[in-house]
């Protein structure tokens, strides 16, 4: 690897230019090396390494599944130290970790560390224990989620937790021996910061007492939420009935306002009889819980029951999200009828339910006669089209997210639904998945979004029959005035569809955010939705440019006065060789682009005009 060339090449990345130099096609703040211009091969873990220590205004590191083998690459030596602040290693790869951490230099300011799906070596727990150590004054957010692992290394990497005095998030999904349990219970015990804690039962059968261990880690669970006055969200992951003590404290608890239960035996499935009268006695008494989630159970009529009770009398709980539980025609009938008694509980969320068409008949009526379709959400079918559709015309009934699922309908009822979408003024997220392909229906849900001035956030979801589909719905699209993000899922993209989300970017003025998944590797298709996005992403660097340079005053938001001037949009045609139309689009890009605050002028005692990427919240590390 001729590493003088790649410093050469990465020396022009300038992160940090000031807004005062001169703006043209040559400057550094536009420059991008062309590393097709080297004959070696990309050294990753170079740039990776490098980039951190050049530019103290880089404070995350995000590392995937797809990082090359370490073997292939040397890091070179560096002194100067990183300014990183979170960093998120996802993914198993054939790469060891430790050596990229240990090359990463002196990190004493880290407040946020993401380990997923890793094979954790010896090395890299201890790298990652010392890591914690040297940032126990500063680190918030500490999350683990490994599931095999030798309980030996999750010790190791549990060893220094305790000593993180400021730690408000924890995540913790790896067994522990008895020596990890014991640092757990001592961090437990000893926090006066924990905000959201995240553990699964330590299912160690090498060792003995492996069952006494999780006794003791949830008494000491329940021990914190009878005496801890910061914890406010609780996930566990384990057997339901080995949890008295946590669902005993929680009566009296206050301060939690949001709980998941996750059962992960590996036997029946029914949630049984006492664990619904356990939470039937928490609902009942608790003042504070305002969202429960329960996944992986199956729900009867004989456990709803009680569930239900225990609603009728609550006052604080918002949300029941049963999204992950099979929930039986009965069950979900008796948990209904808590709608025409219970105001306070606003989303009732359940999965797919497998129900014969005379219970879906039985279900749409109870449903229309409570009017509570703005409070349920589950897969409707062509029996709700009635209640649903006026739901949707209605302030005090309408929803501002809605799924639908087209192959649950039939098109007169889908027509029904489509013409309610079209004059909805309230409905501001749509959801919709298609299963198959029916271009009656397709047709009709563009109608519908053409029509339709309210929507702001869409997402298309398709298998691979249906791709097409959610590419037509997309272009229709191309000319609408309130939506501003949409999502599309697909199994893949063949070159008709990509045309069609090319000519969607090209068209739309309105939309900031389009972001499209494939299941399947993309390859050629992609070629015809360059064009749009290389314009886009020029337009919203040279309008963001020629902001900053223009703007010298000490914060961002002073954009506000210089864009009521009538002379904007003349000054960005001259300064970038743009027509009105495509400078009109430039300030729109602007305007997102200093109000989402990607840039900030530095605060004071550093010189005015210099510019950083925006730092994330210090209490949690960004989603990339």
């Amino acid at each position: 690897m001729d590493v003088e060339r790649w410093k050469e090449k990465l020396s022009l990345l300038d992160f940090e230019r000031e807004c005062s130099e001169p703006v043209s096609k040559d400057s550094s703040y536009e420059t991008t090396p062309d590393f097709d211009e080297l004959d070696t091969p990309y050294d990753t873990t170079f740039f990776t390494v490098w980039l951190p220590r050049k530019h103290i205004c880089v404070q995350q590191l995000k590392l995937t599944r797809a990082f090359p083998d370490f073997n292939e690459y040397t890091i070179p030596d560096l002194t100067s130290p990183s300014n990183l602040r979170c960093i998120s290693i996802l993914g198993n790869a054939s790469f060891e970790w430790a050596l990229l951490l240990n090359a990463l230099g002196p990190i004493e300011q880290l407040e946020g560390l993401e380990v997923n799906d890793l094979v954790v070596s010896v090395d890299l727990a201890s790298t990652i224990a010392e890591l914690v150590l040297n940032c126990a004054h500063c680190i918030k957010v500490f999350e683990l989620f490994v599931l095999f692992m030798h309980c030996t290394i999750a010790d190791i990497l549990m060893s220094n937790l305790p000593k993180c005095k400021e730690l408000t998030e924890l995540t913790f999904v790896a067994g522990l021996s008895s020596v990890g349990v014991r640092d757990f219970i001592t961090l437990l015990r000893s926090t006066e910061t924990l905000k959201k804690l995240y553990l699964s039962v330590q299912l160690n059968y090498g060792e003995a007492n492996w069952d006494e261990n999780n006794e003791k880690l949830l008494r000491t669970v329940g021990d914190l939420l009878r005496r801890n006055t910061t914890l406010t969200e609780l996930r566990y992951q384990g057997e339901l009935l080995a949890i008295p003590g946590i669902l005993n404290a929680l009566e009296s608890n206050t301060e939690v306002k949001r709980l998941a239960l996750d059962d992960c035996n590996i036997g029946s499935k029914v949630l049984r009889r006492t664990t619904g009268t356990a939470l039937m006695s928490i609902l009942r008494r608790n003042k504070g819980l305002s969202s429960l989630t329960i996944e992986g159970l199956e729900i009867d009529y004989i456990v709803a029951g009680p569930i239900s009770e225990g609603l009728k009398q609550n006052t604080t709980l918002e949300c029941l999200d049963l999204t992950d539980c099979t929930v039986s025609f009965s069950a979900l009938r008796e948990l209904c009828s808590v709608f025409s008694v219970n105001r306070t509980l606003r989303s009732l969320k359940v999965g797919p339910c497998e129900l014969e068409d005379t219970e879906s008949r039985e279900l749409a009526a109870d449903l229309a006669r409570m009017q509570c379709y703005g409070r349920l959400q589950m897969h409707w079918t062509h029996w709700d089209a009635p209640g649903l559709s006026c739901a949707l015309l209605k302030r005090s009934l309408c929803p501002t997210k809605r799924h639908l699922d087209i192959s649950l309908f039939l098109d007169e009822s889908f027509s029904i639904i489509c013409k309610a979408v079209a004059s909805s003024v309230h409905l501001k997220e749509l959801e919709v998945h298609f299963r198959e392909v029916n271009n009656t229906r397709v047709k009709s849900l563009c109608d519908a979004l053409a029509e339709n001035e309210s929507l702001q956030r869409i997402s298309l979801c398709a298998t691979w029959n249906s791709q097409s589909s959610s590419a037509l719905v997309a272009h229709s699209l191309r000319f609408h005035k309130s939506v501003t993000q949409l999502k599309v899922y697909c199994r893949g993209m063949d070159e008709a569809a990509a045309d069609m989300f090319a000519s969607l970017l090209l068209a739309n003025e309105s939309m900031w955010k389009f972001e499209i998944t494939s299941m399947d590797k993309v390859g050629s298709p992609f070629g015809s939705l360059r064009a749009p996005l290389e314009r886009n992403l020029a337009h919203l660097r040279m309008a963001a440019r020629f902001v900053l340079k223009k703007n010298r005053k000490m914060f961002a938001e002073a954009f506000e006065h210089f864009q009521s001037k009538e002379q904007l949009l003349r000054c960005v045609t001259v300064a970038s060789d743009m027509n009105e139309a495509e400078a009109r689009v430039a300030e729109k890009a602007a305007e997102l682009f200093v109000r989402r605050n990607y840039f900030h002028i530095k605060p004071s005692g550093l010189p005015p005009g210099r510019v950083l990427p925006r730092r994330k919240h210090a209490n949690r590390p960004a989603q990339q």
